[in-house]
């Protein structure tokens, strides 16, 4: 197979390792652009003003076990950048619409033609990521998936070749809803009737911006220095069905309000464990329609320390 065919499309380098992708990658830059007019000019827009210059993008994969039981080395790479944004995250991908330096000029400051614009397609690689937004799905209708949303500084572009999926050298099956569970910290409140959860977690990431030029290098660059982390936050919702039979006893169990009390925990296969200690859940919502009556919770999960890297900020486990 040759670089560039769908089947190299549909694994990235996340860390140096290879992440199977449920499609290929949705990945572009892009920079931020606010064209400005002035009275003593006339009506109409004469100037722009150059904003920073990020990546974003999107990509799905699904929950894959190994021929040893363990979860796949690249997914859980992936759920640790999430739980901890600043963690190093390097991704590679083949071809993305890339453009490194200065991007909206009309002319380039070079006088060269060739560099105005996104407009050339060239192999990246993502030097500094991070994970924006990560949610991980599990339904009674499909496999486990989850999906990640990343943003990243522009990187130089070394040459590099992805792998096809059948040159890995691995086998690796993929988690199904049978698999799962979700239930509080007593074995006893188990949501046994659960037809479907997730959970995401959410994390505020600004690119520090400073436009300037380089006097040794003679050069300009939009490009932003670094990272800054702002807020984090886990939340999700659990579907399950009503047992009419023991709705008197469910009513003590399945949470509709206020402070769960109990550890809220999330079994993906018994390979990845998701313990939340202290959350709070929504009013539960119950529509009254005609079929199978179901139930939604929704949370949000509270953390008793501020700093990422400590142990209380450790959520997710694997085996």
């Amino acid at each position: 197979m040759l670089a560039g065919q769908p089947g190299y499309q549909k694994t990235v380098i996340v860390n140096d390792l290879p992440l199977h992708l449920n499609a290929p990658i949705n990945i572009y830059p892009e920079q931020e652009l606010n064209a400005r007019s002035f009275i003593q000019g006339g009506p109409r827009d004469q100037i722009y003003e150059l904003g920073k210059k990020i990546v974003k993008g999107n990509f799905s994969f699904p929950i894959l076990i190994n021929k040893d039981g363990d979860v796949d080395e690249p997914v859980k790479e992936i759920l640790e950048c999430a739980q901890y944004p600043m963690r190093t995250l390097t991704i590679k991908t083949n071809y993305v619409l890339a453009k490194r330096y200065v991007t909206a000029d009309i002319k380039d400051y070079r006088d060269m033609t060739d560099n105005v614009g996104f407009n050339v397609y060239s192999k990246m690689t993502f030097e500094c990521c991070a994970v924006t937004k990560l949610t991980i799905s599990v339904s009674e209708t499909e496999n486990v998936s989850a999906n990640a949303e990343i943003i990243s500084l522009v990187s130089e572009t070394p040459i590099i070749n992805i792998p096809a999926l059948s040159s890995t050298g691995m086998m690796r099956r993929q988690v199904n809803y049978a698999e799962c569970d979700v239930y509080l910290t007593f074995p006893s409140y188990h949501w046994d009737t659960s037809k479907s959860f997730s959970i995401s977690i959410e994390n505020t990431i600004e690119p520090i911006y400073n436009f300037i030029k380089d006097n040794d290098k003679q050069t300009w660059t939009d490009l932003p220095v670094a990272m800054a982390m702002g807020e984090s936050h886990v939340y999700g919702d659990i579907t399950y069905s009503v047992d009419r039979g023991s709705a008197a006893s469910e009513k003590l169990t399945l949470p509709t309000g206020g402070w769960l009390g109990r550890n809220l925990i999330f079994d993906i296969s018994g390979v990845i464990l998701i313990d939340i200690p202290h959350c709070i859940a929504n009013l539960t919502q119950q529509p009254i329609e005609l079929g199978l009556l179901q139930r939604k919770t929704e949370f949000k999960a509270l953390f008793n320390t501020t700093n990422l890297d400590a142990v209380e900020g450790h959520f997710i486990t694997f085996k």
